[in-house]
């Protein structure tokens, strides 16, 4: 598998898992009644924190595409 294939397919599958963070953090701020309040506070808590990682390895390996490719360039 080339640098490039094996690049796409995580970032693709990265961008997934940050839209469905998304779209789960909606979800459960829309839905979720007063009762489970504090239990939906921390899984909402958790979702931020992991879509926050999610958009930070985005960040990273679209740096580390960057300087392959200037690598490349040389």
């Amino acid at each position: 598998m080339s640098y490039f294939k094996a690049h796409s397919e995580t970032e693709a599958e990265l961008h997934t898992i940050g839209a469905l963070l998304c779209v789960l953090d909606e979800v459960a701020l829309d839905h979720l009644t007063q009762d489970d309040a504090p239990i939906a506070s921390g899984i909402i808590n958790l979702i931020q924190v992991v879509a926050d990682r999610v958009k930070k390895a985005q960040e990273l390996l679209e740096a580390e595409y960057q300087i392959q490719r200037k690598e490349a360039g040389q």
